[in-house]
Formats: structure tokens, C-alpha cells, sequence
């Protein structure tokens, strides 16, 4: 097992931020009961291209791990953000500071989004960050680490496969 958080971070939960959103996604999901979380990736606006974001390889790892899509955020040189332009609109300058306060987000950093139901937004978090570490070769293979599993469980079902993973 490869202790991931210690390459991106924790997956935050941004949901207070857009409680009251105009971007429709969000919107909805929150008035359906589901989360909003993100994570950040360090310089990750000057890796990926947008291309990739909504259509590519990371778009594709999103998708792959049961997420509908997969809204995301550029930290620009001048502490701007683009990005799909109804999420960037939902933002006054407020909460654009409060979202990137809460990771310490600076230039040329990438902020991804997941939505929906606690499990589906934690596991497509997970897949995202593992991903990204291995094709940027963060992961160090020789290295051992401990594991203390503080927030149960560690296993999540998966009711397609009927099983615990």
C-alpha cells in the first residue's frame, strides 16, 4: 500500500463552499444530499492540459472509477482560476480565497473535484491521486511504510462486484 497523501494531500471536503452555487452540478448534487470534495496537485495546471482534464487520460481514470465527470480548477500565475467556465463563475472572490487557502493553493496548481455520495467522491479521489502519482513517477517502490487506519473501514464494498475491495 502506498501512502498517497503524503504525495498530494488529504482529500478535502468543499461542499460549505458552494452551498449556494450557481454551477448546476454541484447545485444539484448537494440538494440531493451528496458531497463535494477535492484534492490538490501540486503544478499540476502546468502537467495536464485541459485536453487531458475533460477529455483525456485523466478524464478517463475519473470515469473509469464510477465518477460522472470531472470538473477541475487551474491556479493561474496572477492567483486567477480557469477552468470549466460555469464552475469559475460560481465563484466570487470570497470563496475562490477560502477554496484555495484550504490547500494552500498556489500558481500553476490544479484543484480536481469529485460529486456525489460520500463513497463514490472518496474512491474517485483515491483512484485519481494513484494515478496521477504513478504517471508522474512519485510513488517510490523500495520504500516501506506504517499504516494506522484511523477512519474506518478500511475496506469499501462494491456492490457491482459483490465484494469487499
Amino acid at each position: 500500500m502506498y501512502l498517497l497523501h503524503n504525495v498530494f494531500g488529504e482529500r478535502e471536503l468543499v461542499s460549505d463552499i458552494f452551498l449556494d452555487s450557481s454551477f448546476k452540478v454541484f447545485a444539484d448534487t448537494l440538494a440531493s444530499g451528496g458531497n463535494i470534495k477535492a484534492l490538490c496537485v501540486p503544478s499540476g495546471a502546468k502537467t495536464y492540459s485541459n485536453t487531458a482534464l475533460k477529455k483525456g487520460d485523466i478524464y478517463n481514470a475519473a470515469i473509469k472509477s464510477g465518477a460522472k465527470g470531472l470538473p477541475f480548477l487551474k491556479v493561474l500565475n496572477d492567483g486567477d482560476i480557469e477552468g470549466i467556465p460555469a464552475l469559475v463563475s460560481s465563484l466570487d472572490s470570497k470563496k475562490r480565497e477560502k477554496l484555495l487557502k484550504i490547500f494552500s493553493a498556489g500558481s500553476g496548481d490544479l484543484v480536481l473535484f469529485a460529486v456525489g455520495h460520500h463513497v463514490s467522491v472518496n474512491k474517485t479521489l483515491d483512484r485519481l491521486r494513484g494515478y496521477i502519482a504513478h504517471e508522474l513517477g512519485l510513488v517510490d517502490h523500495t520504500r516501506h511504510s506504517i499504516l494506522w487506519v484511523t477512519d474506518f473501514p478500511m475496506f469499501e464494498w462494491n456492490s457491482a462486484e459483490q465484494r469487499l475491495e
